[in-house]
């Protein structure tokens, strides 16, 4: 049975061209036979010495296929099957370097404005399973061979024991994928962020002026429905930090967690502040630095809002999440947030109550000193009702909670959620 190739444009920064080229695993895949047969047929003559992609060998596809003519001839390396396989996976590819820069271009710039968002690769790893992509492809692949089987035999009397061990195989495959799968986060739409009620209903970011100094370490003792109580330790986040988290879940989306994931710091930097600069880099340094310091801390484990992190001077970064990572985000922890509005709300408390909102499946009346307390702000409370107020406007203006919100005499905030379109 013939393993779908998985595609080599998703595994590599996008400054690399590597349209065209096919790995010695990927040639595998497509030849049915092992990396060992590979470089046997290389030694022979049968396929031209590979290119090198860092310390992978790599062919030009293109030249593959000039090549298949010939050699189909002999009937030893190249069976029509395969040719056709290699201009399947060469067009596959093509597909997707397009998809890819579709990607990039206007339809995928937030509402608000600013760069599209920055895509990641996956820097390590099995990559058959550990990117989706992947695995989504071969699945796709799989159902395919498993559909042309039924219709090469239609009838029962044609199903023998050979055609039941193929479909027993093809089904393994596809559901041992799938478990694959389980262990990724969600995957984002267009316009959408991930994040959890874990983190957008406690005191975990808070809202504040750049100007005023940061708080220190901090350890925080909070109760989650899911998870009974928890703490949180680590450097005071702001929503410059959140903003950061939120697009570091989008770019890792695809990599199972614990992977390493590569990205661009200077688009990475556009996407979040719409300029790329030494002193960008350097504030998207210390964000992922304080959400890397920060642990959330449960009854049976314990995550890492962001693992391992490698800033070089020069090139791509790279971030691993945490393993566990995708307890936060799962079942009713999941909360999606409209990027536009998410962006577009700024970095104060307007943008604090919008994930609060979001997060809500209703709303029920709430006190201000709740709000002052949940949303960990560190102004006075008489401040804090002030700012709430503006806040509750923005809210208002932007469709999210009713426009008869009001704050009663008994400091009692009264709202309703407006139903998302």
């Amino acid at each position: 049975m013939t393993r779908a190739p998985d595609l080599l444009f998703h595994h590599i920064p996008s400054d690399v061209p590597t349209v065209s080229l096919v790995r010695k695993d990927e040639l595998a895949a497509i030849l049915g036979v092992t990396a060992r047969s590979v470089s046997d047929y290389v030694a022979r003559g049968e396929l031209p010495t590979p290119k090198r992609l860092g310390r992978r060998a790599a062919w030009d596809i293109d030249e593959l296929i000039a090549l298949t003519p010939v050699t189909a001839k002999t009937g030893r390396l190249w069976s029509a099957d395969r040719v056709a396989r290699l201009k399947q996976h060469a067009a596959g590819l093509k597909l997707r370097a397009k998809q890819a820069e579709q990607e990039r271009g206007p339809a995928n710039l937030a509402s608000g404005g600013g760069s599209a968002f920055p895509s990641g690769w996956l820097v390590e790893g099995e990559e058959a399973i550990d990117w989706r992509p992947t695995l989504f492809d071969e699945n796709r692949f799989l159902r395919a061979q498993r559909k042309q089987l039924a219709e090469d035999f239609p009838t029962k009397a044609d199903r023998g024991l050979e055609y039941w061990n193929e479909v027993r195989d093809i089904t393994e495959r596809i559901d041992n994928n799938e478990h694959h799968l389980s262990s990724f986060l969600a995957r984002h739409t267009g316009g959408t962020f991930l994040g959890s009620s874990l983190l957008l209903t406690q005191p975990v970011f808070t809202s504040g002026n750049r100007m005023t100094p940061r708080a220190g370490l901090r350890e925080l003792q909070l109760h989650s429905r899911d998870y009974g109580a928890y703490s949180c330790k680590g450097p005071e986040l702001r929503q410059d930090d959140s903003l950061v988290f939120l697009l570091l879940i989008r770019l890792a989306q695809d990599a199972r967690p614990g992977r390493a994931v590569g990205f661009s710091p200077g688009d990475f930097c556009k996407s979040v502040w719409k300029y790329d600069s030494g002193d960008a880099r350097r504030r998207l340094r210390e964000c992922i630095g304080r959400l890397q310091e920060t642990r959330l801390s449960f009854e049976t484990f314990t995550v890492q809002l962001v693992g391992r992190f490698d800033h070089p001077s020069r090139g791509p970064w790279s971030v691993a999440l945490d393993r566990d990572i995708v307890r936060l985000f799962t079942g009713q922890l999941q909360v999606w947030l409209d990027v536009g509005k998410r962006l577009g709300y700024g970095a104060g408390l307007a943008t604090q109550l919008y994930s609060y909102v979001c997060s809500q499946t209703t709303l029920i009346p709430t006190k201000v000193s709740r709000l002052h307390r949940e949303l960990g702000s560190r102004a006075s409370l008489k401040s804090f009702r002030e700012e709430l107020g503006h806040g509750l406007s923005v809210l208002s203006a932007g469709g999210d909670i009713d426009a008869n919100w009001y704050i009663d005499r008994y400091d009692m905030v009264h709202w309703l959620k407006m139903a998302r379109k």
